[in-house]
């Protein structure tokens, strides 16, 4: 199980295509872990700490921010 929680675990990035994207995964590394996207304006911080932290006793959390979220960006004009 990881030692992070919601607040302390840090962003990584992936790059796919010239866009990169951000992710933060956490949480017990055990079953399916639950994918959490984000809606239209949202971005990683959106999420309820409290409620993320409950749901990684179980399972591995990962939060994916979409293209043009707070720290994901668009890597060249056309990208998308």
């Amino acid at each position: 199980m990881s030692t992070y929680t919601a607040l302390t675990v840090p962003t990584q990035f992936v790059e796919a295509n010239g866009i990169r994207f951000a992710y933060r995964c956490f949480g017990k590394k055990t079953g399916i872990p639950l994918v959490f996207n984000q809606h239209f304006t949202g971005n990683l911080d959106n999420w309820d700490p409290a409620v993320l932290d409950g749901l990684a006793k179980e399972r591995e959390v990962i939060l994916f921010n979409k293209v043009h979220g707070n720290h994901s960006c668009e890597m060249g004009h056309g990208a998308l």
